[in-house]
């Protein structure tokens, strides 16, 4: 969950972490996820890391590095870290709509093996508390600043293990479905590897609200608005096309990157949900006829 004796910026680089996928235990990519909580039940939510479907196909786990909490206030990082495999095992779950590019994988398992390395996990969570409310989306301006946390081409400060923080605007207006799809795009430098980032909205100095036209100094906002999944390349002929993976052809970024707006990572809720049902349904004791 997010711990309060992180400041908003240490929030948003804590949540990410470098994503590599495996194939019978051989990397085959690299990309970015970000740990989300789902709430399935009163006092009761799954934790799991989001990233882009494209990100894991054709793997069957993924290696993360989990960052360990103090021994003395478990509520602050250590500084130190541990590689921790995740194997699928039929637990990766997809958005539910084809088009959306994005999958939840629970980390339960992730955290058992942290435990057995014998060291505490130390996860900051997104919530749907950190996603614009309906409202927030017809209020955002035709331009906002925007912040993606990642690990572009794969890198990262492999030291402490933490990503990578870009800022840019946005290219299309966050309250507009770019291209008629739940999505939008964003001004930014994006490679390969920074699939899956998440992007904020985070103002430290206030903002304007547009409905009122008005300036809220001091007021500020930290909103998880969208997960970037591709971007357009310049091939050498002039092409325009989308990239996802890095590829062997001549081409170049464009600056430009298209993500999914974040109000999509609620299609997860009705599965766990289920889930839960049915697991507490399955241990529920016999009852007498």
């Amino acid at each position: 969950m997010a711990n309060a004796s992180l400041s908003v910026g240490e929030t948003m680089i804590y949540t990410t972490t470098r994503v590599v996928g495996l194939d019978r235990q051989k990397p085959v990519g690299t990309g970015t996820g970000f740990f989300y909580r789902v709430d399935v039940a009163p006092e009761k939510a799954a934790a799991v890391l989001v990233t882009n479907k494209h990100v894991v196909e054709g793997c069957d786990a993924i290696l993360v590095n989990v960052h360990i909490a103090d021994s003395a206030d478990p509520t602050k990082p250590s500084g130190q870290f541990a590689p921790c495999v995740v194997e699928f095992k039929g637990g990766i779950v997809d958005h539910p709509d084809a088009d959306v590019d994005l999958c939840a994988i629970p980390i339960d398992n992730l955290i058992g093996v942290a435990l057995q390395k014998g060291v505490r996990p130390y996860v900051v969570t997104m919530t749907k508390q950190n996603l614009p409310a309906a409202s927030d989306w017809d209020n955002f301006g035709a331009l906002e600043t925007v912040t993606m946390v990642g690990c572009p081409n794969g890198l990262f400060d492999e030291a402490h293990n933490l990503p990578l923080s870009r800022q840019g605007i946005t290219a299309s207006q966050l309250k507009i479905d770019f291209q008629g799809k739940p999505q939008f795009a964003v001004d930014m430098a994006c490679f390969p590897g920074s699939s899956g980032s998440p992007i904020f909205v985070q103002d430290n100095l206030g903002y304007r609200d547009q409905k009122t036209n008005t300036i809220h100094f001091g007021r500020n906002r930290f909103l998880l608005v969208g997960i970037l999944f591709e971007g357009p390349l310049i091939e050498s002929d002039g092409t325009v096309t989308l990239g996802r993976k890095a590829t062997f052809s001549i081409a170049s970024m464009m600056h430009l990157g298209y993500a999914i707006k974040s109000n999509q990572l609620l299609a997860f809720d009705a599965h766990f949900q289920a889930e839960y049902d049915r697991q507490l349904g399955a241990v529920a004791p016999a009852t007498s006829p």
